[in-house]
């Protein structure tokens, strides 16, 4: 039997998941959601961007908006999830700040009586 096929062997028992590199799992979002408060009127200027970059101390690129008057922005050089959280944090101490949180991807759950 040649070598190769033990170790194929062993990695369909440990299952897929052995052969993605861990960093890959836990790569924080890097899209964020903010709504500010009214007094901004356009959150995707080119100016208004990069006060915002400069103010938070990340690049930062305008996505899209959303409903609700939420707007998407990428964030570049995100390290870690405790990283993003401090960025979050720094957005979310502006004054012109309603809310701040990752993009992430949400699943609605089944109501009363539903399956």
């Amino acid at each position: 039997m040649p070598r190769a096929i033990p170790g194929c062997l062993l990695i369909l028992l440990l299952g897929v998941s052995a052969c993605v590199p861990q960093a890959q799992k836990s790569m924080p979002a890097t899209q964020v959601i903010i709504k500010f408060s009214d007094a901004v009127r356009q959150p995707d200027a080119p100016e208004f961007v990069a006060r915002l970059a400069r103010d938070t101390g990340a690049g930062m690129q305008y996505v899209r908006p959303m409903s609700g008057d939420a707007h998407v922005y990428r964030i570049n050089g995100i390290r870690d999830d405790a990283h993003l959280r401090g960025v979050l944090a720094s957005i979310s101490e502006r004054n012109d700040v309603v809310y701040a949180e990752a993009d992430k991807k949400m699943q609605a759950m089944p109501g009363k009586g539903e399956k």
